[in-house]
């Protein structure tokens, strides 16, 4: 399959989001492999195909890689000699021109070139005997004119890969090489047969790369490169033939030695770039992989939803409903209650008894039992007390968040994000609802008031309306026992039965209209009380957006479009 535009500019996505894409913490590795193979190509595609090829020194401890860097250069800028691993980080030299170029591009988006390595800049004051470079950190050599700058390649010193005190060089060389277009591998008489190669050949076979391989004969052994083990070990490196490099013993780099001048000649005719193909090949597997594991971090979160949504479904149903005579006066429930019966209702007289009794205001009670004024009055005491009404419901709210919260803990999701993230915090924040003894209002006060403004106006309605005439409009079915206690009118004494019958059937029928707008009201109050829980929960939403990507990214799109790039066509097929 062939590197399409469509996955050219999946590629550019995910170099340009490549910070975001390591905020979600990932596997950490293969992110950064990501975010790294990602800023090679598209550092490439910018470059153009006729860029000037990048090319690194792979080889052990003093086989002359910065000698010939520093040759190559035309001045000395790397330290050389046989002292340990004297290039501990990557030193690149890039002509003006390049290095222009690519600090136009990184000042469009964030680090392109090598953005895994924090960046120094400057020339060492001798090329001579002192360490260059800093442990994971990509050392840049300003050019210092146009005249003497090689116009053919840009090069890079590479640390050595075999010496013990540069294991993390060592691994920086190794993850450095999916950047360069050509490969010299430094070999000496000592080193050519070092097993530290294989990485490195192995690499360069999956990334295609063109190669060249650098000996420098000491003198130890006469060479043979027709011989059977020289061609095998041209064939271990990949090359067609061997560069023998003479010993310079006393000088610092080559100059007009033949070898090295045949050398550069060929390099310099080398315009055989990377291929993008094997790049790709590597960012589609790993796109496959962090895309499953978004897949299943989204997945993960949809059933914590779900567990979420059914534990407040299950609170809610076994939460029984606000209870009114805590928020209303006696006397305005009563009344309710009763709603087309006030004018013959033995309760009315009990009540008028009761509040006699209690309250030592026998003129007040009759008006409230009696009066002709009484709807009027208690319209002005419906008043449903707001400070009960807040504390009721935030009390719930807290002991319903408590048992919300230990149901999440016990989720299997709960302890898949903690994996991920620390959700314990999240677990230790406040449940949303400020204390009523906060001096200040808790976010759902302005919600509730609306529910019982709501409420007040739909029972003074009923007062204004009420009558013995609009019992049947009230509860069609007290229809039937007024019939009944109007008959037993009859039988008994005048009025009598009416009097003991319709006070108790009708404060039990479920049909009134008032029974129909407490029932509104306490849906109403438990409806704030389920948002509040789920505002509770959606904390853990603010979670998955820091955690994984939206089925709208372009950051996951682009992941999608390079895990599907395959590049057997008949695997495609």
């Amino acid at each position: 399959m062939s590197v399409t535009p469509e996955i050219e500019n999946a590629v550019r996505t995910i170099c340009a989001f490549a910070a975001k894409l390591a905020r979600y913490k990932f596997s950490g590795p293969a992110v950064d492999q990501l975010r790294d193979l990602s800023a090679v190509v598209t550092y490439r595609e910018l470059a153009g195909a006729d860029r000037l090829p990048l090319i690194g020194f792979i080889g052990c401890t003093g086989v002359g890689k910065s000698t010939l860097f520093n040759s190559l250069c035309g001045k000395p800028l790397s330290a050389t000699g046989w002292r340990v691993h004297n290039t501990r980080g990557p030193v690149l030299y890039m002509p003006a021109s390049t290095l222009n170029n690519l600090e136009k591009w990184e000042g469009k988006q964030e680090r392109l070139f090598m953005p895994l390595l924090p960046r120094t800049e400057g020339t060492p004051a001798s090329g001579g005997g002192t360490t260059v470079g800093v442990a994971g950190t990509l050392h840049v050599i300003p050019p210092s004119g146009t005249a003497d700058e090689p116009a053919a390649f840009c090069l890079m010193d590479l640390p050595d890969i075999n010496s013990s005190p540069a294991v993390d060089e060592h691994l920086v060389a190794l993850d450095t090489m999916p950047w360069l277009d050509i490969v010299i591998f430094m070999v000496d008489d000592e080193t050519v047969y070092h097993r530290v190669y294989n990485r490195p050949v192995q690499l360069a076979d999956e990334l295609k790369q063109p190669r060249f391989c650098v000996m420098v004969n000491r003198g130890r052994d006469r060479v043979e490169l027709d011989h059977r083990d020289w061609r095998q070990i041209k064939s271990f490196f990949g090359v067609e033939c061997i560069h023998l490099f003479p010993d310079l013993k006393q000088k610092t780099s080559y100059d007009d030695e033949p070898a090295f001048t045949q050398f550069s000649n060929e390099l310099a005719a080398c315009r055989a770039a990377a291929a993008p193909a094997p790049l790709v090949e590597k960012i589609a597997a790993l796109a496959k992989a962090v895309y499953r594991e978004n897949l299943r971090r989204q997945q993960q979160f949809e059933k914590l939803d779900a567990t979420i949504v059914s534990s407040v479904r299950d609170l809610l149903v076994r939460d029984t409903p606000v209870a009114l005579h805590r928020l209303l006066p006696d006397e305005t429930l009563h009344a309710l209650n009763h709603l087309g019966l006030k004018r013959f209702s033995l309760s009315n007289l009990l009540y008028f008894f009761k509040r006699a009794t209690s309250a030592s205001a026998i003129k007040r009670s009759l008006k409230l039992s009696f009066g002709n004024q009484r709807d009027e009055v208690l319209a002005h005491m419906l008043r449903i007390d707001q400070f009960k009404l807040v504390e009721a419901v935030a009390g719930r709210i807290d002991d319903h968040a408590q048992h919300l919260l230990s149901a999440i803990r016990r989720s299997p999701q709960f302890e898949f994000l903690k994996q991920v993230d620390s959700a314990s915090s999240l677990m230790a924040a406040r449940t949303g609802n400020n204390a009523v003894d906060d001096n200040l209002p808790p976010p759902f006060a302005g919600r509730l008031k609306t529910v019982a403004d709501d409420f007040e106006n739909k029972c003074r309605s009923l007062l204004h309306s009420d009558s013995v005439s609009r019992v049947v409009q009230n509860d069609p079915v007290a229809t039937l026992f007024l019939a009944g206690a109007l008959a037993a009118d009859v039988f008994m004494l005048p009025g009598f039965g009416s009097w003991l019958l319709m006070p108790t059937v009708i404060k039990y029928l479920p049909l009134g209209k008032f029974e129909k707008a407490k029932k509104e009201f306490q849906r109403a109050v438990q409806e704030v009380i389920r948002e509040q829980l789920l505002t509770l929960a959606s904390q853990f939403q603010d979670l998955r957006v820091q955690t994984a990507l939206g089925k709208t990214d372009p950051l996951l799109k682009a992941l999608e479009t390079c895990s599907r790039y395959n590049s057997d066509p008949a695997e495609g097929k």
